[in-house]
């Protein structure tokens, strides 16, 4: 069976450069981002994919921190085993040739190379559409959407909701020769001060680059059961989180209706929304200290050695 993701990339090469090309707005697009801080191209792809949310409020993100050991052999604060899980089921329902890192997967259907998310979302918007979900929030937290019909003939699946945390600003420390610290921008670059001569500024000899965190997932749980219901869905996050102060740490929730048949896993996206708190300004990492004990239980899939 040939790669999808090769089919994939040459449609995205027509649709990207195609003035004609179209796609409605109103349907959505779910990028699932699998990475980690110990992957060298994480900071510069995480800077792409904010772009294109930033830009088209139709881009759904979920951004799953996998587990294992960063640069520093530290764990990476936001992994998660059911991200692991998740990345895994891909490889083995998609038939990639590698499960790689970083690994992006549109509408749980394609894979997209790290240079062609843009395309890739447009690409997926003209083969399959993803149902809208309008998500809302009443004052006893409950959280509420209306499943519509779906259509297509894949009518099982699982309604799953994802909480994410707010983003963490780039940071990059750079060093002049005496040791003293040089102010950069997110790309590294040598920020000249007001009134101050380029060629007097000092040469930067060395950098180090702070964990990029782009609205990371914070837990996942399978709400129910899908088999087609057209139904008004309503949910208390109390259920997830019952303090209010665990709650002031989330930035918003996503809800994916994921199909998949029997026995399988990582399935197609068949409608998606999300809540975002538009209030929440980011957080320091050192007062993150958000509970764990929401993972979704195991696939029954063997993890090979992740890159």
């Amino acid at each position: 069976m040939m790669k999808r993701s090769l089919f994939f990339s040459a449609l995205c090469g027509v649709l990207a450069f195609s003035a004609g090309a179209s796609y409605a707005k109103s349907a959505p697009s779910v990028v699932e981002f699998f990475s980690s801080e110990r992957c060298g191209d994480d900071p510069g792809v995480q800077a792409m994919i904010r772009d294109a949310v930033v830009a088209d409020p139709d881009v759904i993100l979920i951004n799953c921190r996998i587990t294992g050991l960063n640069k520093n052999d530290q764990k990476d604060i936001y992994s998660q085993e059911f991200c692991d899980d998740q990345k895994i089921a891909y490889f083995s329902r998609l038939r990639l040739y590698s499960p790689r890192n970083p690994q992006i997967i549109v509408d749980g259907r394609y894979e997209a190379s790290n240079k062609d998310v843009v395309p890739a979302i447009k690409a997926s918007r003209s083969l399959e559409k993803v149902v809208g979900l309008d998500l809302s929030m009443n004052d006893q937290r409950e959280l509420t959407f209306d499943i519509p019909e779906i259509p297509g003939d894949l009518k099982v699946g699982e309604i799953i909701l994802y909480t994410f945390g707010p983003s963490h600003q780039d940071k990059i420390i750079a060093f002049d020769a005496m040791g003293n610290p040089v102010s950069t921008d997110i790309d590294g670059n040598v920020i000249v001060p007001e009134g101050v001569d380029p060629a007097d500024m000092p040469p930067v000899v060395e950098r180090h680059a702070f964990p990029t965190y782009f609205r990371p997932v914070l837990a996942r749980r399978v709400l129910k059961s899908w088999s087609g219901e057209v139904e008004t869905f309503s949910f208390p996050l109390k259920d997830i989180m019952p303090f209010e102060e665990e709650a002031a740490k989330v930035q918003g929730y996503v809800v994916v209706i994921q199909g998949h048949k029997p026995g399988e896993f990582g399935g197609p996206v068949l409608a998606a929304g999300q809540w975002k708190r538009p209030d929440m300004t980011p957080i320091p990492l050192s007062d993150l200290d958000f509970p764990k004990q929401l993972s979704a239980p195991k696939l029954p899939l063997k993890d090979p050695v992740l890159q």
